[in-house]
C-alpha cells in the first residue's frame, strides 16, 4: 500500500506539496525526508502534526550559547 502511494508522487516536492497544501500537515524540511520516512508516514507508523498545531519561532543567536563555546575544536 505505501509503495503504491509513493509511486504516485513523482518527486519529494510533490509529496511535500500534497501533504502541506491538500492535507494541511507539517512536513519536515526536504533534506530530512527520505524514502523510508515517507513509507513510514504512509503506513501510519509515524504521524505528522497539523499545520495549525505547529508554532514557529525565531530564536536569537547568542555567542554564549554557540556550539563553539560548548564543544571547542582541538
Amino acid at each position: 500500500m505505501a509503495s503504491e502511494l509513493l509511486a504516485r508522487f513523482q518527486s519529494k516536492e510533490d509529496f511535500i506539496s500534497y501533504m502541506t497544501n491538500q492535507l494541511q500537515l507539517y512536513v519536515p524540511p526536504e533534506k530530512m525526508l527520505n524514502r523510508d520516512f515517507m513509507k513510514q508516514l504512509l503506513a501510519e507508523d509515524k504521524k505528522l502534526l497539523e499545520l495549525r498545531q505547529v508554532i514557529h519561532c525565531n530564536v536569537p543567536r547568542y555567542d554564549e550559547l554557540s556550539v563553539k563555546k560548548f564543544w571547542p575544536l582541538l
